[in-house]
C-alpha cells in the first residue's frame, strides 16, 4: 500500500462514516430548535462570558447550515483528494471546522467518534496544504494511527482495572440500558455470566493487543484489524453502534501503513540518508 493509496482509503471511510453520522444528527434536529432542549437559548448558558463569535455559528440557522455544508463536503471530498489538493484542503478544513464548533456549542450525546473524526480531517487538511511532501504526510498519517492504537489501549486499560469488567457484569449492566442495551443479549447474559465474563475478557485482550501493531509485523497488524473490525460490526448490530465502525475503520489504513517495514525504512532513510 503506498502513502497516497491509505491516505485516499482514510478520506473515502472517513467521509462516508461522517455522511452518516451528519444525516442522523439532521434526522434529531428539532432536539436543537428554538424550542428544543439543546436550543442555543439554553445552552449559551454553560458558558461564563461571552465568546464573541457564538451568536454567529451558534444561533439554530447558521448551525444547521453548517452541518448541510460538512455533507455537502464529505460527498464531494473524496472526488477532489489528490486531484484537487488545495480545494480538498479547504473542504476539508470546512469539515473541522463544523466539528469543533459542534464539539464547543453541545458536547452532550457526542461520543469518542467525534474526536476522531476531528483528528482524520485535520490531518486530512494538513495532507491537502502539503501534498508534496513525503515527511508532512507520512506524519499525518501517523497521527492517525497513534491515535488510534492509543484509543484501544487505554480503554482497554481502563476496563483491565474496572472490577466491573473483570468479573463480566459491566456487559450485563450495558446491555441493561435503553440507549446502548439489547434486551435479548441482557437477558441471555444474565443467565450465563460466564459467557458475559469471558466476552467482557475478551474485549479486555484484544484492546490491550492492539499495541502490538506498533511492532511492525504486516501480519500480525492484519489480524488485529480484522478483529477490530469484527468487534465494531457486532457492537454496530448489539448496541447500534454504526458511528464507531465507521469512524475507526477509517484509521486502519494509516495503522497498516504506518507500520510497514517498507514504509518506515523510507520514512528512516529520509531523516537519517546515508552517507
Amino acid at each position: 500500500m503506498t502513502l497516497d493509496t491509505a491516505l485516499h482509503l482514510t478520506v473515502i471511510l472517513a467521509s462516508v462514516g461522517l455522511f452518516v453520522t451528519t444525516l442522523e444528527e439532521l434526522q434529531k434536529l428539532r432536539l436543537e430548535g428554538a424550542k428544543g432542549i439543546l436550543s442555543w437559548e439554553v445552552l449559551q448558558h454553560q458558558y461564563y462570558r461571552s465568546i464573541a463569535w457564538t451568536g454567529g455559528v451558534f444561533t439554530f440557522s447558521r448551525y444547521t447550515l453548517l452541518k448541510l455544508l460538512r455533507l455537502l463536503g464529505v460527498l464531494v471530498l473524496p472526488f477532489t483528494f489528490g486531484t484537487f489538493p488545495i480545494g480538498s484542503a479547504l473542504i476539508s478544513g470546512m469539515v473541522l471546522f463544523s466539528l469543533v464548533v459542534q464539539y464547543y456549542r453541545c458536547a452532550f450525546g457526542l461520543d469518542g467518534t467525534h474526536q476522531v473524526y476531528i483528528i482524520l480531517f485535520l490531518s486530512i487538511a494538513l495532507y491537502g496544504i502539503s501534498s508534496q511532501s513525503f515527511l508532512i504526510s507520512y506524519v499525518c498519517l501517523a497521527a492517525i494511527a497513534l491515535q488510534s492504537v492509543l484509543a484501544y489501549v487505554i480503554s482497554g486499560y481502563c476496563k483491565l482495572v474496572s472490577q466491573q469488567w473483570r468479573d463480566g457484569s459491566a456487559l450485563i449492566g450495558i446491555m441493561s440500558t435503553k440507549i446502548y442495551g439489547n434486551a435479548r443479549l441482557y437477558r441471555w447474559f444474565k443467565r450465563h455470566p460466564q459467557y458475559s465474563r469471558l466476552a467482557c475478557w475478551g474485549v479486555i485482550v484484544f484492546e490491550l493487543a492492539f499495541i502490538a501493531c506498533c511492532f511492525f509485523q504486516p501480519k500480525v497488524t492484519l489480524l488485529l484489524l480484522g478483529l477490530g473490525f469484527s468487534f465494531h460490526l457486532v457492537n454496530a448490530f448489539a448496541m447500534g453502534l454504526n458511528n464507531f465502525l465507521m469512524a475507526f475503520i477509517a484509521t486502519y489504513p494509516a495503522v497498516y501503513y504506518c507500520f510497514d517495514p517498507a514504509e518506515a525504512a523510507k520514512l528512516y532513510a529520509l531523516l537519517f540518508p546515508a552517507g
